[in-house]
């Protein structure tokens, strides 16, 4: 029996998806929306006087939800080297929209991380093995954005997180997401699934 045989057999598999359920099992919608808005202007061609103005709600078609989802992959393909990582957390609270870091972030858990798209949907899919990230119990995790791929000129190169355990000016936390406390030990293969899905 190989290792990976191994791991999903002695282990335990805990797959999250923590901003599709909460920790309580109730459905959560966390989405993002693409604003659709139609302005129509007629103007009188020797005045300029506004002779007609209306707006309304239109469709974004389904192609456009799925190029936006694209777009995602196309940019890390553009990265020369880590365009997003992920870290986990121990801090409890509700994540808003203003976040900037997690509550409790455990720096040594971050990795690169990839993600993959289908239909107007991206996905970002990460694994701790049962000899990583031991010690903690995990209630919060966090995708970033690394917005310098310039690694000659980032504050710390290659990671989120300085010897200090402070933010990088470079990452910019891009989601946030909660859930019931998982107390990682070696006997457990944890896997994080995100998924963000365009409406």
């Amino acid at each position: 029996m190989g290792y990976s045989d191994k791991v999903f057999n002695d282990a335990k598999n805990v797959v999250l998806r923590p901003n599709i359920k909460p920790s309580d099992g109730s459905e959560l919608s966390a989405n993002i929306k693409l604003q659709k808005r139609l302005k129509v202007i007629v103007r009188d061609a020797n005045t300029n006087e506004i002779l007609k103005e209306e707006e309304s709600d239109k469709i974004i078609t389904n192609l456009a939800l799925n190029w936006t989802a694209s777009q995602f992959i196309t940019f890390s393909q553009e990265l020369r080297y880590y365009g997003w990582m992920i870290t986990l957390g121990t801090g409890s609270g509700t994540p808003s929209a203003s976040d900037t870091n997690l509550f409790a972030p455990v720096p040594s858990t971050t990795k690169g991380v990839s993600p993959s798209a289908s239909g107007n949907t991206v996905q970002f899919n990460q694994y701790w093995y049962p000899w990583e990230a031991n010690g903690y119990t995990y209630t919060e995790v966090g995708i970033f954005l690394d917005t310098n791929t310039n690694v000659s000129t980032q504050s710390c190169p290659y990671q989120c997180y300085d010897s200090n355990g402070n933010l990088c000016s470079q990452c910019q936390l891009f989601e946030h997401g909660t859930f019931s406390g998982i107390s990682k030990t070696n006997s457990i293969f944890l896997q994080i699934i995100v998924s963000i899905a365009f409406t």
